[in-house]
C-alpha cells in the first residue's frame, strides 16, 4: 500500500487493536518522482496522476510532528523541544495503543524495537520531490505540477505543466509562462491553445475531475506532425497526437 494519499479512504476501515493500515512517506514522496515524469511520454497517464497527487500532496502534511495531535504520534516530546521538521517514517490510521481513530505518526523502529526514534531523516529528505514538482496556480486546490523536474536523464524538452481540477464544476487557471512563450499545446485534448497567452499569463479552464497537460513552446519554433508525433524542431512536444 503506497502513500499518504490513502489516509482518508482508510479512515473509516476498522483493524484490530495494535495493528491499523500502514502508509509510509518515503514511498509517497518517492512514488512522485518517476510517475509526474511519465506523464510526459503517455498523456493517459494525466488525470489518474494528477487527482493522485492532489491527494498525496494535501494528505502528507500527516507524516509531520507538528500536523498531529501530541496524543496520535511516537515521538512528539523530543519533536516539540528540538524540530516538527522531520517525518514520521509512517503513519496508522489510529493510535496503535489506545485505538483512537488517527492519523497516527509512528514507524518500525519502535514498533519492532531496533531503534529509540520513528522520525525519519532518510525519508524527509526524499519531500524534496514534492518541492520540485508542485506549484500553485492562481485557483486554491488546483495543483500546477512539473513534469521537467524529476525527469532524469530526459531528451531535450519542453517545460511542460500538468494541471488537475479536483472539483465539481468548471475552473478558469491563471498561470505564469516565461517570456517568449505563445505557443502552448495540451496534449490531453490535443489543442493548440496560443490565444490565451496574454501579458505573460495563460488563462485555462479545466472540466471537473480532468487534467490538461500544457507544453510551453518557445515563439521561434515551428510546429510540424510527424510519425504520429508533435514536434518543435528537433524536439517531441506531444508524443502521441491522435
Amino acid at each position: 500500500m503506497v502513500g499518504a494519499s490513502r489516509i482518508e479512504l482508510l479512515s473509516n476501515k476498522k483493524e484490530p487493536k495494535g495493528k491499523g493500515h500502514y502508509l509510509f512517506a518515503m514511498e509517497t514522496f518517492t512514488h512522485a518522482w518517476p510517475l509526474v515524469a511519465a506523464v510526459r511520454y503517455d498523456d493517459r497517464l494525466a488525470r489518474a496522476t494528477g487527482k493522485w497527487m492532489y491527494h498525496a500532496a494535501h494528505s502528507a502534511r500527516y507524516f509531520y510532528p507538528d500536523q498531529l495531535e501530541p496524543d496520535m504520534q511516537t515521538n512528539w516530546d523530543w519533536a516539540s523541544k528540538h524540530s516538527t521538521a522531520l517525518p514520521y517514517e509512517g503513519i496508522k490510521d489510529r493510535n496503535c495503543d489506545t485505538d483512537k481513530a488517527g492519523p497516527y505518526g509512528c514507524g518500525d523502529p519502535t514498533i519492532h524495537g531496533w531503534g529509540p526514534s520513528n522520525l525519519g531523516l532518510y525519508s524527509g529528505c526524499l519531500s524534496g520531490a514534492f518541492g520540485a514538482i508542485i506549484e500553485p496556480t492562481s485557483v486554491p486546490g488546483v495543483l500546477s505540477l512539473n513534469l521537467n523536474a524529476t525527469d532524469t536523464f530526459a531528451p531535450k524538452s519542453f517545460a511542460t505543466r500538468l494541471l488537475y481540477n479536483p472539483g465539481m464544476t468548471k475552473v478558469q487557471v491563471e498561470i505564469d509562462v516565461d517570456e517568449g512563450v505563445s505557443k502552448v499545446w495540451d496534449t490531453v485534448h490535443d489543442v493548440m491553445l496560443s490565444q490565451r497567452v496574454v501579458d505573460g499569463k495563460l488563462r485555462v479552464e479545466i472540466d471537473p475531475d480532468d487534467a490538461i497537460v500544457l507544453v510551453l513552446i518557445p515563439d521561434d519554433t515551428t510546429v510540424t506532425k510527424a510519425q504520429g508525433r508533435l514536434v518543435g524542431g528537433d524536439t517531441v512536444i506531444d508524443y502521441a497526437v491522435r
